[in-house]
């Protein structure tokens, strides 16, 4: 009895899948026919210019260098190079303050 009742219910889903998949989307398509398609500029415009921008993006990235994290002193050197008011807040933050010591390890 529980087999033939599994093998119902089977059966029953299998005929709702078959009719939502087969014979309603053909009903569907045969609506969509009668329709003519219109091409939208307007959106094509969108689209267009969003994939120039990132072209352009991605051009500027493949060009700009950026500095090595691994080396101590283009690391300082670019600490240096930031405007005078930020400078010093930079060399708090990374840790890197001018000590006695430092030089002395920086030499060895």
């Amino acid at each position: 009895m529980v087999f033939l009742g599994l093998l119902a219910i089977a059966l029953i889903f299998g005929v709702i899948i078959y009719y939502q998949y087969n014979i309603l989307a053909k009903k569907e398509e045969s609506q969509a026919l009668k329709e003519p398609l219109q091409f939208q500029e307007e959106t094509y415009q969108n689209v267009f210019r969003i994939w120039q921008e990132r072209e352009k993006k991605f051009r500027e990235a493949d060009s700009k260098e950026y500095p090595n994290p691994f080396r101590v002193e283009q690391f300082k050197e670019a600490i240096l190079e930031e405007p005078s008011g930020s400078s010093g807040v930079a060399q708090e933050e990374t840790g890197l303050e001018e000590s006695p010591d430092s030089s002395n390890v920086d030499q060895e």
